[in-house]
């Protein structure tokens, strides 16, 4: 059997991209402070007249721009250098180029520039309820792409073909020179305070701009009354998108937020309105995950209007409680039928070897003169019953100190009687 192949994978390819030659000409002349003529048969670069009345000079080289640089002179122009054609007046533009240092500088059109630009696509992505967000903290860093040039001569006009490497000197993906319009600029009047770009390959197409790409950082505080919660934010200011935010509480990833009150803290707490849920017994807005179910009415309540029952474990609404009928324990309503508690219903025999009633035994020894024994156990007490000759007794006892909590005598027909200070001495006395 022939072994599956493993698929080969598709490195992304580099962006490149060609521009007129009248455009590039026209703006890298205008960079050059020079100004391009054409006379009908040859091409002449002259330097700008001192008292030269100048029209708007190209402000963009990129694809769609064609600006074209025209100047009149007041007096005769300057002298200049003539070319016989096209393509030996953009070997010597790519060349003056690439001799300036620093290079030009350059960024995408419509790249976002400060804050003001960024806030409110940003903002406008989240819902707060009763409350807002706005922009904490933000940096900008300028990010160095450099741009490489070539003439390509094989067609009938010579044209310009762009190239990007990175600061590192790698080639610039096409995807993600698409994504930030790298190829789509204008001029910058000043010089980035950033690291240079490392210097370009023996190899590597003349380097004729950078293109300065922003990157930001920052967070966005979210505030409802007192409460404050910071969520972080960066990337690329052409492509940020507003992030989600994680819930504090919950680790839930969301855009919408709500506060609600902390449950035992005190306090209020922002966090993923999803997350949120109305207790069923106050109607306050609790998390989800706070929120209990009553094991008597079955519904969703606030822990703090609740307490376990000792009998069923199961958190019950303190309205919910009753008393059982038989021990006498403050118990949950839906542990409770015919009036006894899940405890007293559910009593089972045991020998005397049994290790909780050896305990007992040996802190009431007088209770050995009983039989016939039945044994049950909540989370706080002891349910011991015994008899002796046509008499059958309940005693309650601590489950931490086995001291006796209620000692009564057992009617036939279901009832409890309280023993009598001298019975309960009688029976108990050490």
């Amino acid at each position: 059997m022939t072994p599956p192949t493993t698929p080969s994978i598709t490195p992304p390819s580099a962006c490149g991209w060609q521009e007129p030659w009248g455009v590039f000409a026209n703006w890298a002349a205008a960079r050059l402070g020079l100004v391009m003529e054409f006379d009908g048969q040859a091409f002449t670069l002259r330097p700008v007249a001192a008292d030269a009345e100048d029209e708007p000079p190209p402000q963009r080289s990129g694809l769609g721009s064609a600006f074209l640089s025209r100047r009149r002179a007041k007096d005769d122009p300057p002298p200049g250098e003539s070319f016989a054609n096209a393509a030996e007046l953009a070997q010597q533009l790519l060349a003056r180029l690439a001799a300036l240092d620093p290079p030009p500088d350059l960024a995408p059109v419509d790249q976002p520039e400060r804050v003001h630009d960024l806030a409110p696509a940003l903002l406008a992505a989240y819902r707060v309820q009763d409350g807002g967000v706005h922009i904490a903290g933000c940096h900008f860093e300028d990010v160095p792409f450099v741009r490489g040039t070539t003439l390509v001569e094989d067609a009938a006009e010579p044209t310009f073909r762009h190239t990007l490497h990175d600061a590192a000197g790698d080639e610039v993906a096409a995807q993600l020179a698409d994504a930030l319009h790298l190829a789509h600029t204008r001029d910058l009047d000043y010089h980035p305070h950033a690291p240079a770009p490392r210097p370009a390959a023996d190899d590597a197409p003349p380097t004729t701009a950078v293109v300065w790409a922003k990157r930001v950082v920052g967070h966005l505080q979210f505030t409802i009354g007192d409460a404050t919660l910071k969520a972080p934010f960066e990337g690329w200011a052409s492509t940020l998108e507003p992030p989600l935010v994680t819930c504090p509480k919950t680790g839930r990833q969301t855009r919408s937020l709500a506060a609600v009150e902390l449950p035992g803290q005190g306090k209020t707490a922002i966090v993923a309105a999803e997350e949120i849920a109305r207790c069923e017994e106050s109607d306050r807005p609790l998390l989800s995950r706070d929120l209990v179910d009553c094991g008597a009415t079955g519904r969703r309540v606030a822990p703090d209007l609740c307490e376990k029952c000792p009998v069923s474990g199961e958190w019950t609404l303190k309205s919910a409680f009753t008393t059982c009928n038989r021990c006498g324990q403050r118990v949950g309503r839906g542990s409770q039928q015919g009036g006894r508690c899940e405890g007293c219903r559910r009593m089972r025999r045991v020998r005397g070897g049994d290790p909780t009633l050896l305990a007992i035994l040996a802190a009431h020894p007088t209770l050995a003169a009983l039989g016939r024994w039945r044994l049950a156990e909540t989370s706080k007490v002891y349910l011991l019953q015994g008899s002796r000759m046509l008499a059958r007794y309940l005693l309650v006892l601590d489950r931490q100190d086995l001291s006796v909590l209620r000692s009564c005598r057992l009617q036939p027909l279901g009832g409890t009687t309280d023993l009598t200070p001298a019975e309960k001495l009688s029976l108990l006395a050490s």
